[in-house]
């Protein structure tokens, strides 16, 4: 592969306005990540280079994915925690991967016409890492949203936190 051309660009401090001028009309919100972080990409905080994720050739500091899930996840969660707005948040985290004959981008299916058990499939190396990510920043989130009074619930997976 060759990244010569990087054009994905992550801010790490900015929050798309449109999205959060929107927040406190919203009732309910899901939050689905993950996987765009593992992209080649040039991270950004408040407006300067700080790094980048797969760009040989640049002349910047590989920083990797985690640096930019962590930071992106800390502050929008930071937001949705300190703003007064109370509403209902579902986190979308990692899950495993459960198609078959190849993933979901290649052809592979999902014949599954049930939600998997606790246990039934295993989380590859790279989903333990996201959701250890989402976790973590879930936990922070939380409690912070806890102390402030905002948001209803906040929900990772199958665990709900009530800041009522």
């Amino acid at each position: 592969m060759v990244f010569h051309h990087l054009k994905f660009s992550c801010s790490l401090t900015n929050l798309i306005r449109n999205w959060t001028n929107l927040y406190q009309s919203f009732d309910y919100m899901i939050i689905s990540t993950g996987k765009w972080f593992l992209k080649a990409a040039i991270y950004h905080e408040n407006d300067t280079e700080v790094g980048c994720h797969i760009c040989p050739g640049k002349n910047l500091t590989e920083k990797g994915f985690v640096f930019a899930y962590e930071k992106a996840l800390r502050y929008a969660m930071d937001f949705i925690a300190t703003s007064k707005h109370r509403g209902l948040i579902f986190f979308r985290t990692s899950t495993p991967d459960h198609f078959e004959n190849g993933e979901w981008h290649n052809g592979g299916n999902c014949t599954k016409t049930t939600p998997a058990k606790e246990g039934e499939l295993e989380l590859k190396d790279l989903n333990k890492i996201l959701r250890a990510v989402e976790l973590a920043e879930f936990e922070k989130a939380s409690a912070k949203a806890a102390e402030n009074g905002a948001v209803s619930s906040i929900c990772a997976g199958q665990k709900c936190e009530s800041s009522e």
